[in-house]
């Protein structure tokens, strides 16, 4: 099988794993100096507070045709009972009762490489 690894693959498990470790752990490095120390430290304002999520496991949603198993990055299964311990991002609301599924992302250029709305309403990954 080929490698598909590179700098900027490598970057991104290395933001995850510290974001990971935030928000399961409470732990950031105090002086951020790596460049994924750097990324990550300047994107926690968008992260739910350590303890407001479950952290890194699967998922099973059920559907007619067939279960399907999904890995989260975190997942809080009612926004409302946490709003306090939430970003303050307003796009998103906080709505009680309704979950919120977070999936870390990095990427060189967000203007080329983001998805956008249509891409989203026809993502697999995010309609599930």
């Amino acid at each position: 099988a080929e490698d598909r690894r590179s700098a900027a693959t490598d970057l991104g498990k290395a933001c995850h794993a510290i974001w990971e470790e935030f928000q399961r752990d409470g732990i950031m490095h105090p002086t951020p100096h790596t460049r994924e120390q750097l990324i990550a430290y300047h994107t926690l304002d968008l992260l739910p507070e350590p303890g407001a999520a479950r952290v890194e496991g699967e998922i099973w949603v059920e559907t007619e045709a067939l279960p399907i198993l999904g890995f989260i990055d975190y997942f809080i299964p009612d926004q409302g009972a946490v709003a306090d311990k939430l970003p303050d991002v307003p796009s998103l609301g906080h709505l009680d009762g309704v979950p919120l599924v977070g999936d870390h992302k990095t990427s060189s250029n967000v203007a080329r490489y983001a998805m956008d709305d249509e891409d989203l309403d026809n993502d697999v990954q995010c309609i599930i």
